[in-house]
């Protein structure tokens, strides 16, 4: 387990890694997730999940799925936007065929929003996080 703890790639596995490193020395379940700070069911589904599907249960959630990249535009086109947003005022329905006609896709409600107040966080945190 120490070994497996020391490969851990990410923060998230190590924590696990750790969880069950603690539970192999004090195999009291309330104890172990006081320790690391987590509730008692989160730590049993944790090495419940262990118990049925082994060391590949340790790895992060997207278990190797490719994360698709946020943004939708390159910084040319999101500055070619900010242009034509300065002069026109257009409707979603204009916005999102224009992202769409340049990226392939068509952007969610929230997509446009964020394009249209030119906020510069494309973050899952969002704008507010670092403050």
């Amino acid at each position: 387990m120490q070994a497996r703890l020391a490969e851990a790639q990410t923060d998230l596995e190590r924590r696990r890694w750790s969880v069950l490193c603690l539970l192999m020395e004090t195999p009291d379940l309330q104890v172990v997730a006081r320790q690391v700070g987590m509730s008692d069911q989160t730590v049993r589904a944790l090495l419940r999940r262990y118990n049925e599907d082994g060391p590949s249960a340790m790895a992060h959630g997207n278990r190797g799925r490719v994360v698709q990249e946020r943004r939708l535009l390159t910084g040319e086109q999101e500055a070619e936007l900010r242009g034509w947003l300065a002069q026109e005022r257009p409707s979603n329905a204009e916005l999102s065929a224009w992202i769409a006609e340049r990226c392939g896709r068509v952007p969610d409600a929230t997509t446009l929003w964020i394009y249209r107040r030119g906020c510069e966080s494309h973050s899952r945190a969002g704008r507010r996080a670092s403050g």
